[in-house]
């Protein structure tokens, strides 16, 4: 029995004659840049509130300059006070080149901390969404687009395997991804995909997928007119996903791979 086609909003993108479905793979990621970010920046805060040092070291190394020109002040009076005055005569921009090296090195790891910091951040907001994988009902394919290759694979090839989490450390329930095989033209070396939509609305979901693929390409479920695909917060970034190539493109790499499938 095809599922119910509303239960998939979140999975499933309506085309002209086919179906996407979601890469799963890369919202999982993109959700662990979040968790990863979330707990880096409250170990720095966790670090300004309570380690007063930490947060004098990052005050030194921004105005290294500052402190150089106090230690400057400071060794003049000294040594002049010892001396005579007049006896120190270096200037502070000779000081200042002799002296910041300790300083410099503190703003370059400064910088490498920063840097650290906003990585899991980067990740999430400009690593694009893969191309989606497209049910094709006109043609009785199931493909994607990696790298500029096609990889397809007709329904009874699919191996699909239903995973029961996306990550070992989560709860068993049927939270996983639906993967299934694709394939290079005139190759039978699988790539294995994973699709489905990543948090899951329930259990479950992502495992329906096979069934709707099943029904859609044989004629037993159709995509109704208020279908409204949802987009998850983590599908929403500051980059274009990747997408298919331009028809003419996407046309003739197809026509090779069923050429090749066919000898």
């Amino acid at each position: 029995m095809s599922p119910n086609i509303k239960k998939l909003t979140r999975c499933l993108i309506p085309r002209s004659n086919a179906i996407d479905l979601k890469e799963f793979k890369i919202l999982f990621y993109r959700s662990n840049h979040i968790l990863l970010g979330t707990t880096i920046l409250a170990a720095l805060m966790y670090l300004l509130i309570s380690d007063s040092e930490f947060v004098k070291f990052i005050y030194d190394s921004v105005n290294y300059r500052g402190q150089l020109y106090e230690q400057y002040l400071s060794t003049k009076e000294s040594i002049n006070s010892l001396h005579g005055k007049g006896t120190f005569n270096t200037s502070f921009e000779k000081f200042l080149d002799d002296m910041k090296g300790t300083y410099i090195h503190d703003l370059v790891t400064l910088i490498i901390m920063c840097f650290v910091i906003l990585i899991p951040w980067l990740l999430y907001l400009f690593w694009p969404q893969r191309c989606p994988v497209r049910v094709d009902k006109e043609r009785q394919l199931i493909y994607t687009w990696r790298w500029g290759k096609l990889y397809a694979s007709r329904f009874d090839a699919l191996n699909p395997e239903k995973k029961e989490t996306a990550h070992f450390l989560e709860i068993r329930g049927g939270w996983g991804p639906l993967v299934i095989s694709l394939y290079p033209a005139g190759s039978n070396k699988a790539k294995r995909v994973s699709i489905g939509s990543y948090i899951p609305k329930f259990n479950y979901q992502n495992h329906q997928l096979l069934d709707f693929i099943r029904n859609y390409l044989s004629g037993f479920a159709t995509i109704p007119s208020d279908f409204k695909p949802e987009r998850g917060f983590l599908e929403k970034t500051l980059v274009k996903n990747r997408s298919f190539p331009e028809d003419t493109k996407l046309n003739k790499a197809i026509d090779h791979w069923l050429a090749k499938e066919s000898k």
